[in-house]
Parts: structure tokens; C-alpha cells; sequence
């Protein structure tokens, strides 16, 4: 799941990593919807081969709150939030806990170019 740098075509980001593939989408705005209580934006996307698709953008959240699509063989998928509450959440949630450590994407480029190693079973490398 990625999230929208802009509200303005919030399916930008996604088709420019689509086209890399060498799939060209097709976007335009479905206009305001509400999912589940929320005000929305609706935006529908075609594929050359039949696919299609629809996603709502919360705009408050910045985030794709819903989507539906359909592919060229019919196959119908897409998942939908529900139960939405704003708010702060507690430190506690983001935390590592005891023997854990954080591992990022620079590591994991450096273990996968042969610059470092995986953690061991007691969590030092």
C-alpha cells in the first residue's frame, strides 16, 4: 500500500510506478463520495487490457481509506477501513520490545550486497 504525496491525484505515485512495469493507467476523478461517514474524493482507473478500479482518499487522513477493482479476468478485490478514530496513540505502541531491534532499509541493502549480516540468535550481528 503506498500513500499519496497530494490529494490532487492522489493515484499519481502509483502509476508512475505501474508505467515502469509497462502498465499505463488511466485516471480521473469520480468526484466527492463518503466511506463509512467520511467525506472522500472517488478516483476510477482503467487499464488498456480491461482491468479497472476505483479508490477513495480521505483527504482529512491523506490516506486511501478504500479500494475496489476488478481484472481483466473478472476478479473482483480491494479492501475497505472501517471504525476510523483519530487521535494520538501511546509511545508504548512504538517501541521495540526487549531483545528487538530496529532494522531498516540501509541494512537491509547492506545485507543484501554482502556489506553486512543478518542479526544472530542472541540479536548482535
Amino acid at each position: 500500500m503506498f500513500r499519496p504525496a497530494s490529494a490532487d491525484i492522489p493515484v499519481v505515485d502509483g502509476s508512475q510506478k505501474q508505467n515502469q512495469r509497462g502498465i499505463t493507467l488511466r485516471c480521473q476523478s469520480g468526484g466527492p463520495d463518503t466511506v463509512n461517514g467520511r467525506p472522500t474524493v472517488r478516483w476510477d482507473a482503467t487499464a488498456p487490457d480491461g482491468g479497472h478500479g476505483s479508490l477513495w482518499y480521505d483527504q482529512n487522513l491523506s490516506f486511501i481509506v478504500k479500494i475496489l477493482r476488478t481484472s481483466k479476468g473478472g476478479v473482483q478485490s480491494g479492501y475497505e477501513l472501517q471504525n476510523i478514530k483519530e487521535g494520538t496513540q501511546p509511545q508504548k505502541l512504538f517501541e521495540f520490545p526487549a531483545g528487538y531491534r530496529q532494522f531498516t532499509l540501509t541494512r537491509l541493502v547492506d545485507v543484501l550486497m554482502g556489506l553486512g549480516q543478518m542479526a544472530v540468535a542472541n540479536g548482535d550481528s
